[in-house]
């Protein structure tokens, strides 16, 4: 259910991020409390749910409505969350399908950073409260996409979780057999899977990934063209150069002249064919906010070559289908 209207009643009364306790911490009040109450965890836990004690992953999130039993504690160690308290009378919370079920987030570093936001916001003396609604909508919007994907199979949340972590980070040497390893499936496998899940070959969206974000250091940068390459991953500038231009049909070069001519309105769009300069689709920052990416899925050395050209020797990416 869309937040419509407006939380002009939102009320923050509590906001923790990265709280930090004993491995024998027990969360259990005697009284129940009359807000909503909003966690995901840093480690993993144990909660009461459909009557039992059950122990649940590191970076799961619950939102308990008001009045509704509250019980969770620390599991294998010591015990580190997020959480808030807030107040609103929007039935979208209300009507939440979720309530009191832990869900097992697909990218809780972003949820995290959200939960980071709102307390450095709700702490300030002259906080806005426009700010907090609007990061509690993504942080509500977060939820129901992840509580829609619960059903889910574990190779499907797998290949979620590595096509955020390629948007995230394109800069890394991403590799099919570095991402089959950390799927612990065949290459072959992953290619087949991820092209049915996504519609796309996993390198086509490395790719991708590392051409959006070049286009946005171009338009907002003086950065070399040899910078603007390092920084989105390639080894070597022609390499970019051939990639990009096949792609938007001109150069790294063209395309920052034709985005500084354009008028300060214009954006690129963010995807292969966009005329630089020349549409007004607004292009989201690859990552969404900025922050420390999670490291699950990074090869495991980051200083590994990309290919075994290890992008020195001119190629043709059409011919190479095993790295971008």
């Amino acid at each position: 259910m869309p937040l419509k209207n407006s939380l002009t009643d939102l009320t923050i009364r509590f906001a923790g991020f990265d709280s930090v306790h004993a491995a024998d911490y027990v969360f259990n009040p005697p009284h129940a409390i009359d807000c909503y109450v909003l966690l995901l965890t840093n480690t993993p836990a144990k909660f009461f749910h459909n009557g039992v004690l059950e122990a649940f992953p590191a970076g799961c999130a619950v939102l308990y409505a008001p009045m509704q039993r509250i019980y969770y504690q620390a599991h294998n160690g010591p015990f580190s969350d997020n959480w808030l308290y807030f107040a609103t009378s929007s039935p979208a919370f209300a009507s939440f399908p979720g309530l009191g079920r832990p869900m097992r987030m697909s990218d809780p570093e972003y949820l995290r950073r959200l939960f980071q936001l709102i307390t450095w916001e709700s702490s300030t003396k002259n906080h806005n409260d426009e700010i907090l609604e609007h990061l509690l909508r993504v942080m509500y919007l977060r939820l129901m996409d992840d509580y829609a994907a619960q059903g889910q199979t574990p190779m499907q949340y797998a290949l979620t979780r590595l096509h955020r972590e390629i948007v995230n980070s394109p800069e890394y040497p991403w590799t099919v057999a570095h991402m089959a390893r950390q799927l612990s499936v065949s290459p072959g496998y992953l290619q087949a899977m991820y092209k049915k899940e996504f519609g796309v070959s996993c390198i086509d969206d490395v790719i991708d990934a590392r051409l959006r974000k070049a286009q946005e250091i171009l338009s907002y940068t003086d950065d070399s063209i040899a910078d603007v390459a390092a920084a989105c991953g390639y080894r070597n500038v022609e390499h970019f150069i051939r990639q990009f231009r096949k792609a938007f049909g001109v150069t790294p070069a063209a395309f920052r002249k034709a985005r500084r001519a354009a008028p300060l309105t214009d954006a690129p769009r963010s995807g292969p064919g966009s005329a630089p300069g020349l549409t007004t689709e607004p292009t989201a920052l690859a990552g969404g906010l900025s922050r420390t990416p999670t490291m699950w899925l990074r090869p495991d050395d980051a200083a590994a070559p990309a290919s075994e050209e290890d992008f020195h020797t001119p190629m043709d990416p059409s011919t190479d289908n095993s790295s971008p």
